[in-house]
């Protein structure tokens, strides 16, 4: 009885043996291309796949990895590739710097309709009813910048800062999240003697997430009040376009 048993456990290994070998037969390796994105980015994204990465075989210089899989391995790796390895777009912002204060009129002249919709909104929620334009400077960055700014000089000073804006295209509406947004406001002071002294006046720090096309009001910073007057504010109106 044991030695019939051991000759059946022979027979079954050497019928297993070739089904194995067909297995490892059935692998393949091949090199693919990443056209847009870093090299190492998407080849961290085929972590978990059921298909064997070699390490050893990403190459910066010419943007590709090595993956040894089968045919359904592969057309996993494609697909992955296909979905992520997009072009990197331009996004551009326009910022619309306004001052606010409690008397005067809106602002109508040199404004898109959407921009003067935006401060008729601020007029209906707040106390302030008089508008004043600032400035209104436009960045473009690339998605993925570490960090992007623009300076101006004026009556006001500012200093716009943008941080790692990303691109998500989630249920089909394209919106731009931005990590982190500053803007900070100064003043130049002169003194009776004639120094000059820089004045902080207002500062914004926050996330931020704006859909294609969108104008955002991220907030009234209030500034300093002049005599009696219940002092003014410094709207700040984004507006936000995939390229």
């Amino acid at each position: 009885m044991i030695r019939k048993t051991f000759y059946v456990l022979i027979v079954s290994l050497l019928i297993a043996a070739p089904v194995v070998a067909q297995q490892k037969e059935g692998l393949t390796a091949r090199v693919y291309e990443v056209k847009n994105r870093r090299v190492n980015d998407i080849f961290q994204l085929l972590i978990g796949l059921d298909v064997g990465l070699v390490n050893e075989s990403i190459n910066p210089a010419f943007n590709t990895f090595t993956v040894r899989a089968d045919e359904q391995g592969h057309a996993k790796v494609a697909e992955l590739i296909r979905k992520y390895d997009t072009p990197i777009r331009t996004i551009e912002f326009q910022f619309f710097l306004i001052k606010a204060s409690t008397t005067g009129e809106g602002l109508k002249d040199g404004l898109p309709e959407k921009v003067q919709k935006a401060v008729k909104e601020v007029a209906s929620l707040t106390r302030y009813k008089g508008f004043e334009l600032i400035d209104a400077p436009f960045l473009r960055t690339r998605e993925g910048s570490s960090t992007s700014s623009i300076n101006g000089e004026g009556g006001y000073n500012y200093r716009i800062i943008l941080s790692n804006p990303e691109i998500s295209t989630e249920a089909n509406k394209r919106q731009i999240k931005i990590w982190q947004f500053n803007v900070d406001f100064t003043r130049q002071i002169v003194f009776a003697d004639g120094k000059k002294s820089i004045k902080d006046v207002a500062q914004l720090s926050t996330t931020l997430s704006i859909d294609d096309g969108e104008v955002v009001v991220i907030g009234a910073s209030q500034v300093e009040r002049e005599e009696k007057s219940p002092g003014a504010a410094i709207v700040t109106i984004i507006t936000a376009k995939i390229l």
